[in-house]
């Protein structure tokens, strides 16, 4: 009854808040509103299974907010999804926490359960770390996501020392670092801590958004699986995740409309989000600054390479200050290029899928992916990271060798892109140093060149790989 109430708020119908149901009883129907407001007709016995999907209201939650505001989203979702005590009820609230003194086990899953359904009023917060008992770092992961988005950093103030954020602050950190308005990155989440499965979370909320206003705008899938999802590469304890399959389409290549209740938004939506293990992934928003956008001026970027350069802080504190300040900066490709440099490893990487969505000359991205060119593994990282699509030269194609996995669907859009650009300009001789290898493992060196009806994603095989190269003379370019 506390869900379908809960289905009710967020103005969802059954079909869809109660997926993948399945009952014992194969007569089950779902609970009607009774005349006095109340969820009548539920069986009293018998087994039901489903997955509560609340991520199918995103899009009308979302409703009247500009594409880039993940901020005010998250807020608004909260709002509507997690319940916010009045004052007059957050007395008894924490008189029912001091009724638990000396019982850690109750305490811990009276925190568990504010962490998960509650947002919490900063003032009960700060008296729930004054009166803790021992378990102020404790309480810190669990409950600072039970804050209003965006005051998150206030928990700091509210620690009773600083030894308590000492010990927080290493299962604080994702939370805290995560930046909705630019959510790009490389994500290492250990799902038994309520604040870094609550990113998790976050970003499932802003892909469901952002699948909504793609489908809206009859943009087309780029997604790894065609399944529109934004999440790319993701690994539960080492194990690669199997989504949903991807959409169907017919012998047109257009895609074939799903019910409403399976098409909630991309295939992560459908997969349930453990409570345990370690939840590694890539997460690559659609959002991008305008094109041709004042970037930042030289004098103030020649400023902050200066205080990176000087500053005695370590790499990973210089990576996450970037990254907190990413969405509200612009650069340029020469800009990202300079920036990336003075760094290495992981914080280059995560820097690149951060900032790569603010370049305001996208025309000039080669500049900075050279630097990844010049170091071994480095191009096929943030590749893999960044997608091929997010990473495919739609305007320097030339001179560019590709290697595609026919069974991985953003890899067969590839394909299409470039039997579609040398059709345009000239395909006996653009596309070189082609060959297929089927899913037997035969190669084909396929002497008629690169069939025209790969232009066609319906028709590019689903198995094997295709590897080619592209070349231009300058006569041919057609940029039409």
């Amino acid at each position: 009854r506390m869900l379908y109430r809960l289905a009710e708020r967020l103005k969802l119908k059954p079909d869809v808040a109660f997926e993948g149901l399945e009952s014992s009883d194969p007569s089950f129907a779902h609970a009607r509103k009774g005349p006095r407001g109340y969820w009548t007709k539920l069986p009293r016995e018998g087994k039901l299974d489903f997955t509560f999907n609340l991520v199918a209201a995103a899009d009308r939650i979302g409703r009247g907010l500009p594409r880039s505001d993940f901020q005010g989203f998250l807020r608004r979702f909260t709002s509507e999804a997690r319940v916010e005590p009045p004052t007059k009820k957050c007395g008894p609230l924490l008189a029912k926490w001091h009724d638990f003194a000396q019982q850690q086990g109750d305490q811990l899953i009276f925190l568990n359960a504010l962490s998960q359904d509650f947002t919490l009023p900063y003032a009960c917060l700060t008296h729930l770390l004054s009166a803790d008992g021992g378990l102020a770092d404790q309480m810190a992961w669990r409950l600072v996501q039970t804050l209003n988005e965006g005051t998150s950093s206030w928990l700091v103030l509210a620690l009773p020392s600083p030894g308590s954020y000492i010990k927080a602050e290493p299962k604080l950190r994702p939370f805290l670092s995560f930046q909705p308005e630019a959510p790009s990155g490389h994500y290492d989440l250990d799902l038994s801590c309520g604040c870094q499965r609550g990113v998790a979370e976050r970003l499932v909320l802003i892909n469901a958004w952002e699948v909504a206003k793609d489908k809206g705008a009859t943009r087309p899938d780029v997604s790894q699986f065609g399944n529109w999802s934004r999440w790319r590469n993701i690994l539960h304890d080492k194990i690669e995740v199997a989504l949903p399959p991807p959409r169907p389409v017919d012998e047109e290549g257009e895609e074939i409309p799903l019910a409403p209740e399976e098409d909630a938004g991309g295939g992560c939506l459908r997969w349930p989000i453990p409570t345990s293990g370690q939840l590694e992934f890539d997460y690559v928003s659609a959002q991008r600054v305008t094109m041709g956008s004042p970037g930042i001026s030289p004098e103030t970027f020649s400023g902050l390479l200066e205080r990176l350069q000087t500053s005695f802080a370590t790499s990973y504190a210089k990576c996450s200050a970037l990254r907190g300040a990413c969405g509200r900066m612009q650069i340029t490709s020469r800009q990202l290029r300079r920036l990336l440099v003075l760094f290495d490893g992981e914080e280059r990487l995560q820097l690149a899928a951060s900032f790569s969505s603010r370049v305001v000359d996208p025309q000039n991205s080669r500049i900075w992916m050279a630097v990844f060119l010049s170091e071994e593994g480095g191009w096929e990282t943030i590749r893999k990271r960044l997608g091929f699509i997010e990473t495919f030269p739609f305007y320097q194609p030339e001179r560019w060798s590709f290697d595609m996995d026919f069974t991985v669907y953003e890899e067969r859009l590839i394909a299409t892109f470039l039997r579609g650009l040398a059709t345009k300009e000239k395909p006996k001789s653009n596309l070189r140093n082609y060959s297929y290898i089927d899913g037997d493992g035969v190669v084909d060196r396929m002497k008629d060149g690169v069939p025209p009806a790969w232009a066609n994603l319906a028709q590019v095989p689903i198995v094997g790989s295709f590897k080619c190269s592209y070349r231009c003379a300058i006569v041919d370019r057609n940029l039409e």
